[in-house]
């Protein structure tokens, strides 16, 4: 199915390891510039550096059958509901604790499965081949290295020996763990009668992936049936994963990565091959069951029900470019690779020709002896060279080529940044051309507009994924677990099971690309949040609306401060709380001493006695944009903005600022 795709995208993977083979790549002196990898540098950092952060919101309250949970600390124990016969018929919690407990979960698990590199894989298939996809699971579905447990050996002597122990394992796989693991582009099928892709591949009737596992081991294993005839197809993985009748969809040879030869780590394995077997995981979305498939095999090795009460197959998929009824998303390097292929062949040609006018001579045969022409062959030429007949010497002067190499170079890379979105600045480089601060920052603003479309596709794909592995800890977390709460110091753990984290959650996934300017530009807008609210805010209160007023906690944009302006930086060690009777006593010590009134709540300085707010000591604080070295726009602006902002303060009945609103009851 997807051979002829491969043969198109292959050469974007082999120019990734600066290996061309485009016109006059045979020719020793090809010179070639890889700027697919270059690409990949650019553009995966850009759209996820760290593992995703991800907020959970409680949506709804659940019910559960039994107090299961009650024993474990910080869980709140659940609400019996008396039906109208007088028995007890379920439980009901509110699910906001419980959105806590899962945010902590699945942020833990995220970083313990290793999600962000698996993540960087996908996302370079995605860029080559146009789509890339991750694979979701249980340890149920893989084996998994038992001597990397501490528990094996208690475990079991207790419960027995795991009968898939000795299996092929994957290091990635955890015992009782959720994994995320990244699928070969050419691992994986889907319906060839779609037309329109997503994160889930909601128009597909089926999606297959493949996999490659020694006959021993799956004549072992007990997971599959009808193995007693099985038969390897192949004698080794390389062989395994070469499609019949196309010789281009296979794995690249084994090679240093970058080198242009092959076969220099492989060598003769003959004595290491042993049989293999080509495995089809099929997933069909109408009968939602799994069933698996051996090549060259005529009944079904597995045929159980779906393992995961989910939304479709264990996977997300991934693309950025879609072609309107077309099952294939466009890869992100075939826009330009021509491009990059005849902009190697200019580079050559250029380089050719600083050759060919190097300074040559033509001699009569035993004009200059060996050993003399010798000297002027070095690289470096001799000053002085002795020859028999200098009448015999003439210097020869090679013709110019008429065309400018260096002048269409440049067109080629002004036409490879235009399809590519990524310019000389973005790549590292520095830019060319004299462009003003406007037309500079124009380009720089449609560069982010097309970063931001690719964003948007990442984090939609991400939360899919992340969606599903929820919903797998949901149904198989039976056991008690611990997991961090983030951002609490000293760290704080909390107990759970699947019985604490049920219910439906909306969740928010935070990509962590990377930005040079973003802990700068967060230090700035939280300084200028806290100058704000200052000035309309001084007292620590604001209209809430529907008759309440809602608190202002500084204390807290004080402490992200902190965060952002250097890790080293503990906030617990330079905020430190202070009880509410402390601060009572402190404030009545400095009132009767003469020193000043009882100051409000946040340590904000109340208004001169008949002055609306912000006119006191507060009022000095300069809003975002005032101040010395302001400029004039930026001080109108953010005058304006406070402005707006006080007045509509007042108009929305704040009491502090003089207003009254009947309506509202204050």
């Amino acid at each position: 199915m997807w051979g002829t795709l491969r043969r198109e995208v292959q050469p974007f993977y082999d120019a990734y390891e600066n290996i061309f083979n485009g016109p006059g790549a045979e020719d020793p002196a090809y010179i070639s510039n890889p700027l697919p990898f270059v690409h990949a540098k650019v553009k995966i950092p850009r759209l996820s550096l760290k593992n995703p952060y991800v907020r959970c919101r409680a949506r709804t309250p659940f019910t559960v059958p039994s107090q299961s949970d009650a024993g474990i600390q910080g869980v709140p124990v659940p609400t019996q509901v008396i039906g109208a016969d007088g028995q007890t018929s379920a439980q009901v919690r509110d699910n906001v604790r419980g959105a806590e407990i899962l945010e902590a979960a699945v942020n833990y698990e995220l970083r313990e499965m290793g999600f962000k590199q698996q993540v960087k894989l996908v996302l370079l298939d995605t860029l080559f081949a146009g789509y890339g996809a991750l694979k979701l699971g249980y340890d149920t579905e893989y084996t998994y290295d038992p001597a990397a447990e501490a528990e094996e050996k208690v475990r079991s002597m207790v419960e027995g020996d795991d009968p898939r122990r000795g299996l092929e394992w994957d290091e990635l796989i955890k015992r009782e763990s959720v994994w995320a693991k990244r699928v070969s582009p050419w691992d994986m099928l889907w319906d060839p009668d779609i037309k329109q892709l997503d994160p889930w591949l909601s128009s597909a009737r089926w999606v297959a992936f493949r996999s490659i596992r020694p006959l021993a081991d799956v004549r072992k294993d007990p997971i599959y049936k009808n193995v007693k005839f099985l038969e390897a197809t192949a004698t080794s993985r390389q062989e395994a994963e070469r499609a019949k009748g196309d010789d281009m969809a296979q794995q690249t040879p084994d090679r240093v990565p970058g080198s242009k030869g092959v076969g220099e780590l492989g060598g003769d394995t003959s004595d290491l091959r042993e049989g293999y077997v080509v495995l089809w995981e099929i997933w069909c979305k109408k009968d939602r069951k799994v069933y698996v498939l051996a090549e060259g095999h005529d009944k079904w090795l597995r045929e159980d029900d779906w393992p995961f009460d989910m939304e479709g197959p264990p996977f997300a998929f991934l693309h950025f470019h879609d072609v309107p009824d077309n099952r294939w998303p466009m890869s992100d390097i075939a826009a330009w690779f021509d491009h990059n292929e005849l902009l190697n062949l200019c580079t050559s040609m250029d380089a050719d020709a600083v050759k060919r006018r190097i300074n040559k001579i033509l001699f009569a045969k035993g004009a200059i002896e060996p050993d003399q022409l010798k000297k002027l062959q070095a690289p470096l030429n001799s000053q002085i060279c002795e020859v028999n007949n200098p009448d015999a010497i003439k210097p020869f002067k090679s013709e110019t080529s008429g065309m400018d190499a260096g002048m269409f170079s440049q067109r080629l890379m002004l036409d490879i940044y235009q399809a590519s979105g990524i310019g000389e600045n973005q790549r590292g480089g520095e830019a060319q051309g004299d462009k003003t601060a406007t037309e500079q920052k124009i380009v720089e603003y449609n560069v982010a507009a097309r970063l931001a479309e690719e964003q948007d596709r990442v984090n939609d794909w991400a939360t899919v994924a992340i969606r599903k592995i929820i919903q797998i800890m949901q149904q198989l977390f039976t056991k008690q677990r611990l997991a961090p709460i983030i951002g609490r110091d000293p760290q704080e753990w909390v107990a759970y099971t699947r019985d604490q984290i049920q219910g439906e959650y909306d969740i928010n996934v935070e990509l962590a690309p990377y930005n040079p300017m973003k802990a700068e530009l967060a230090i700035k807008q939280i300084t200028d949040m806290i100058a704000l609210l200052s000035k309309i805010a001084p007292m620590g209160f604001l209209p809430g609306g529907n008759g309440q007023m809602v608190s202002v906690n500084l204390g807290k944009l004080v402490e992200d401060l902190l965060r952002q302006m250097s890790p080293a930086i503990k906030p617990q060690d330079i905020l430190i709380p202070l009880p509410m009777s402390e601060y009572i006593q402190i404030q009545q010590r400095l009132a009767a001493s003469g020193m000043g009134p009882p100051a409000p709540m946040m340590g904000m300085q109340p208004p001169q006695s008949g002055a609306p707010p912000g006119s006191g000591p507060s009022a000095g604080v300069p809003m975002p944009g005032e101040g010395r070295g302001a400029d004039k726009r930026s001080q109108l602006a953010s005058q304006g903005a406070g402005r707006a902002a006080v007045q509509g303060v007042r108009e929305g009945g704040n009491q502090l600022a003089g207003a009254s609103s009947p309506s509202r009851g204050y």
